[in-house]
């Protein structure tokens, strides 16, 4: 993962962060969440993690990306946000405390299935009693050569049976690289 961290330094480095949130995933956390604590793992941009630090949750984020770590700090800093930020490689993060809300937004795919599987049991284990998970990871079919980790069809449902799944969907979503296949899930740690 170590070059998945000069690629998005080198990516990061040049594009301008708007700190947009997606209004749909921030609205449905606040909607069954008034306060607690959130977890970001692979923030990106940060606007998510952002918006609920806004409106009153302690957040913690965690990126590979230096620069994006320092743009994000200067962002809290400009607006008076207090929140833990950490640099660090997703292949070999523990998170050590429990959380009320975890996000990972399209971070698996960067993960060999082993890892993946495991920090998706990780944050199951890691999440509050009634806590929400927001999992957005990429889809992929069998045939693919690869060591990264795709889920395959409802398998990200599967991991989560005995939540209560509040959304579950697959979809395709285009991006400037392409048509991309998609799982979204929301779910309450019962």
């Amino acid at each position: 993962m170590e070059e998945d961290r000069f690629y998005f330094d080198k990516i990061y480095k040049k594009k301008k962060f708007h700190f947009d949130e997606d209004s749909y995933i921030v609205n449905k956390i606040v909607k069954l969440k008034r306060t607690g604590s959130v977890l970001d793992l692979g923030f990106g941009e940060g606007g998510n993690p952002i918006f609920l630090a806004e409106k009153g949750f302690k957040v913690t984020l965690v990126d590979i990306s230096k620069n994006a770590i320092n743009k994000i700090k200067n962002e809290l800093k400009k607006r008076k946000i207090k929140a833990e930020v950490i640099c660090k490689d997703l292949t070999n993060f523990h998170i050590k405390i429990n959380f009320d809300v975890i996000m990972a937004i399209a971070v698996f795919h960067f993960l060999s299935r082993k890892k993946a599987l495991n920090l998706i049991n990780e944050i199951k284990k890691r999440t509050n009693k009634a806590g929400v998970n927001v999992i957005i990871g990429f889809l992929g079919n069998n045939s693919q050569k690869t060591t990264s980790f795709y889920l395959k069809k409802n398998e990200l449902k599967k991991l989560y049976s005995g939540w209560k799944i509040l959304e579950y969907k697959e979809y395709k979503e285009r991006d400037e690289e392409g048509i991309n296949s998609l799982a979204r899930l929301i779910a309450v740690k019962k």
